[in-house]
């Protein structure tokens, strides 16, 4: 990982920590992303629930800005966003909505609230490939 840890010009570092963090909280989404894409609808255990711990333990510890636990995933925050950095901001909240909705299937108490949360994963994945293709896709 490249850091600036310092610089003559103003906001650099700020602006160079903003883009680390959104790489990768980015890439960790994705992984959440392929981990559910790959899984053939066993959302509750193995690797997407993995996946979404892990994602959540590094926002919890680099994350600069407290998020609310109901919708963490799918937020920034008030974190800064340079503004060549919007799509992979856009990136990591669409992916969100992914993550969210395996979390809501994990609380899931019955067979038609696993199902209803499946579609809604299905739904965030077919958002998230088709914003952002893998690079098997092409």
């Amino acid at each position: 990982m490249f850091r600036i840890v310092a610089s003559s010009t103003p906001g650099a570092v700020e602006r160079g920590e903003a883009i680390n963090l959104l790489t990768m909280r980015a890439v960790l989404t994705r992984m959440v992303c392929r981990e559910a894409s790959e899984c053939k609808g066993r959302f509750l255990n193995g690797r997407p629930g993995v996946s979404l711990w892990l994602l959540g333990q590094w926002i919890d510890q680099y994350w600069p800005i407290e998020l609310h636990p109901f919708n963490r995933y799918a937020t920034l925050g008030a974190i800064f966003v340079p503004d060549d950095c919007q799509e992979l901001a856009d990136e990591i909240i669409t992916g969100g909505a992914v993550c969210e909705a395996i979390k809501m299937i994990q609380t899931s108490d019955n067979d038609t609230e696993y199902q209803s949360d499946s579609f809604r994963i299905n739904e965030a994945l077919q958002k998230y490939w088709g914003k952002y293709s893998s690079p098997s896709d092409h």
